[in-house]
């Protein structure tokens, strides 16, 4: 059947803590929003460019596994494509690359530029809009996710899951509104930041989804890791050029200002990141997604206490629209058991 294409069968158990994760990782990136913009606001230290680099850099941290872990050592070792004994590695079925390291590389080659551009339109955006804001345009992701995902059957294209994007949109669309009738041009720019990195976050779940066909098929701290070294070395350059070009010049953060961003840079994305990766593959890429939309009210909730904020009764109901879709979205999708047994 169609569905047996789409995904390889999901257990319930597994979709349930997909969704965990997901909660998780809304939490760890409110959490980043807020360092962000003090980063950028009471800290003075306005550099998107630079932050961007401190946050997928980090990633390198991952590559401390080829220390730690012998069966990423034997991938390096080894010149055949056959993978390691299990034997030897007890974690075997859960860390192990069935991937050869080449084929990782490749793929995380590809991977760092559109992370890396997500990343940076991000924090462009939480430069100039709020953190609510942000968070609430960043689920129009979900519909490029739906459209993408569709196209490259990743996804199964049903009307409850058109409902649960329109609601979405609606939802989106209203509160953009709201926010240029407050705040006028400059907000605007931010929320057009915010939009790119949803188009980029949407191409980056499915080009995961779609490489990588199973959670176990390989390493994504060996991905991810290896992501890190890519940007690093493709960002040292443009920060350069940047800097050359007077648009952002570098500057070294002082103490305080460097312990925000690297822990900004650990909890907002090797933490989150890694987490999420998990869950996309735990669910499907359009869940993922719409989970985005489950850190609103938490960004509300931040914005309304740490800034004395307030939202309109439109945005509020902008906002209900979104979390609408988002619940209808998981309804389409939940295996059930019957259809487990069917499939297998």
């Amino acid at each position: 059947s169609m569905t047996e294409q789409v995904h390889p069968v999901r257990t319930l158990r597994q979709h349930v803590l997909g969704i965990i994760l997901i909660l998780a990782v809304t939490l760890t990136w409110v959490g980043s929003s807020i360092l962000t913009q003090a980063i950028f606001g009471s800290r003075d230290y306005d550099k998107p460019f630079a932050l961007t680099f401190f946050n997928t850099s980090m990633f390198t941290v991952y590559l401390l596994g080829f220390i730690f872990n012998s069966s990423w050592r034997q991938m390096v070792s080894s010149k055949s494509d056959s993978p390691p004994d299990p034997k030897e590695n007890p974690f075997a079925h859960t860390e192990h690359p069935k991937f050869t390291l080449s084929q990782v590389s490749i793929l995380a080659l590809q991977f760092a530029p559109i992370w890396a551009l997500a990343n940076l339109f991000f924090n462009l955006g939480l430069r100039w809009t709020s953190i609510a804001s942000s968070s609430i345009i960043s689920t129009l992701s979900a519909l490029f996710t739906l459209i993408l995902g569709t196209i490259y059957g990743v996804e199964r294209f049903t009307l409850l899951k058109v409902i649960a994007v329109f609601l979405n949109v609606a939802g989106v669309v209203i509160v953009t509104f709201q926010d240029v009738s407050k705040s006028g041009g400059e907000s605007m720019l931010g929320d057009f930041m915010c939009v790119l990195a949803a188009c980029m976050y949407a191409i980056y779940t499915t080009f995961l989804k779609f490489n990588v066909p199973s959670d176990e098929s390989l390493s994504m701290f060996m991905l991810f890791g290896l992501v890190g070294i890519f940007t690093m070395t493709g960002m040292i350059p443009l920060l350069i050029l940047l800097h050359f070009l007077k648009i952002e010049t570098i500057q070294a953060p002082d103490s305080g200002t460097l312990g925000m961003i690297l822990l900004n840079a650990f909890v907002g994305t090797v933490l989150s990141d890694y987490l999420w990766a998990r869950s996309v593959l735990l669910t499907t890429p359009l869940i993922a997604t719409l989970a985005i939309s489950v850190s609103i009210p938490l960004s509300i909730c931040a914005d309304v206490l740490l800034k004395g904020v307030h939202f309109s009764v439109v945005y509020v109901l902008g906002l209900v629209l979104v979390l609408i879709g988002f619940a209808l979205a998981n309804i389409g999708e939940v295996p059930s058991s019957d259809h487990n047994i069917e499939n297998q």
